[in-house]
């Protein structure tokens, strides 16, 4: 296991404090049985490769290494390593809801922002190691390790699942082959909670996606007992021109917004 990290030349790589030389044993930490050394190295991860929402020019040569963690079996806190690697694709991912990202749109608004750098910018962006095409490859190799992430939506550990099942929602690219997955695995569930994840995640991933994809299992939701299920439901079914029954839901959801609040999970 990790075999190739020093491979990277980690020297000549920045992050948020300079050369990138601690990132392998941070990374290395993350297979300890000990939990508060994880949970050091996670801390000193989202601190350095991940600074307040920046990503570096060192951050995308890890992702790999995040994802070989995530495929061995004694690896613990997978679910945290996963949540990271959302953070390190996106940034602070709430920002893109209620519609879920469009690569596209991210992908140019990188590149124009880029365009439009004075001269003085660049310099500093050298300086401190960021970039444009950091930035992009941080999110190309989280979407290349999304057949990984499926494969977790089966794990034991419910933990696993769920942050796998949100990570997974992120990428519309790969809805055409997410999408049958989750609903795969949507019809094996009896939980309210992880039915609830499911749904929505479906719906995020649709709502992007360029692909005609069929979503009509959804529409079983909307008559669940839980009203939690039957209002992630209308969401992730919701589209203009919006069907009555799937308004009428929406509307339930509003009258119940502050008791959902604190639904936990």
């Amino acid at each position: 296991m990790l075999e190739q990290i020093e491979k990277i030349d980690w020297a000549n790589l920045k992050h948020a404090y300079g050369s990138a030389t601690d990132v392998p044993n941070d990374i290395r930490n993350l297979t300890s049985p000990d939990n508060e050394v994880r949970d050091k190295a996670l801390y000193n991860l989202y601190g350095n490769i991940f600074h307040q929402g920046t990503r570096y020019e060192a951050t995308p040569h890890a992702i790999p290494f995040l994802y070989e963690l995530i495929e061995n079996e004694s690896v613990g806190d997978k679910h945290k390593i996963i949540s990271l690697l959302v953070n390190l694709a996106l940034g602070y991912e709430e920002e893109y809801l209620p519609e879920g990202i469009n690569p596209e749109k991210f992908r140019n608004e990188l590149m124009e922002g880029e365009e439009n750098m004075t001269e003085e910018q660049r310099e500093n962006c050298k300086k401190y190691g960021y970039s444009t095409i950091a930035l992009i490859n941080c999110y190309n190799f989280v979407k290349e390790g999304i057949p990984v992430l499926l494969k977790c939506l089966k794990s034991e550990d419910e933990k696993v699942r769920k942050a796998a099942l949100y990570a997974i929602s992120w990428f519309p690219e790969e809805a055409e082959n997410s999408i049958p997955k989750i609903i795969e695995v949507l019809s094996q569930m009896e939980g309210e909670i992880e039915i609830a994840n499911s749904v929505l995640a479906i719906g995020l991933l649709k709502k992007q996606s360029k692909k005609n994809i069929d979503i009509s299992p959804v529409n079983y939701y909307l008559k669940s007992d839980s009203e939690l299920v039957r209002i992630c439901s209308a969401i992730a079914l919701a589209k203009s021109p919006i069907d009555e029954k799937i308004l009428e839901t929406l509307i339930e959801g509003i009258k119940s917004g502050e008791s959902l609040n604190y639904v936990e999970g």
